[in-house]
This record gives C-alpha cells, sequence and structure tokens, in this order.
C-alpha cells in the first residue's frame, strides 16, 4: 500500500488513505511510512521505484511529475527511454489524455 501512496501526488494522498486503509490503525501506520518516507527523501534518499523493472526496461531516474503520474528515465539493452508510470485511480478522461499524448510523441522525428 505504501508504493501506491507514494504514486499519488501529495494533495490526494490523505483522501486516498482515509478511503482505502482497512482500519484506523493501518491509516495512522501509512501517514508514520510517509513521514519518514519525506524525511529519507529530504535526506536524498532515492526514489523506490528506481531500479525496478517495467517490461524489459530499468526505471534509472525519476525526471518529474505531473497530474497523470511520475515519469521516469528507463534503459534497456542500451537504449534509453522516458516511462510515465500512472497514478492509480484514472478515469476515462485521463485515459484519452494519455492517448493523445501518446499519439503526438508517436509522431515526432528524431534520430534517438
Amino acid at each position: 500500500m505504501l508504493l501506491t501512496v507514494l504514486g499519488r501526488s501529495p494533495e490526494t494522498r490523505e483522501r486516498w488513505i482515509t478511503s482505502h486503509a482497512a482500519t484506523p490503525d493501518e491509516a495512522e501506520e501509512l501517514r508514520a511510512l510517509l513521514r519518514i518516507a519525506a524525511t529519507d527523501e529530504a535526506l536524498g534518499a532515492t526514489d523506490p521505484l528506481i531500479g525496478a523493472a517495467c517490461g524489459p526496461w530499468t526505471l534509472t531516474q525519476r525526471l518529474g511529475d505531473g497530474g497523470q503520474g511520475v515519469v521516469y528515465e528507463a534503459q534497456s539493452d542500451g537504449s534509453v527511454a522516458a516511462v510515465k508510470v500512472l497514478r492509480e485511480g484514472g478515469d476515462a478522461e485521463t485515459a484519452r489524455k494519455l492517448d493523445r499524448e501518446t499519439t503526438a510523441l508517436a509522431a515526432i522525428d528524431h534520430p534517438g
């Protein structure tokens, strides 16, 4: 559950915890873990998904985040790409936006 909460935007985490935690104790434990994660991040600890596999790709660094999710640099067999990890709970509008974004990016002609 912690990775799911960490993958959400900070402003939506409390609402997610309140609606998904099975008990008040579980909710408080998640809040405590988030405080630890925030401290680790402030001290320079890495994103928990760095080094994770996404198909043949390995996430190597966090590039940024936005409304749809978090974008990572990923590598596979010497190639480099951007991989977007979507936030949980996307709706039909989010899917349409992602589809438009994917279509636009596929149309770009670049040497890499």
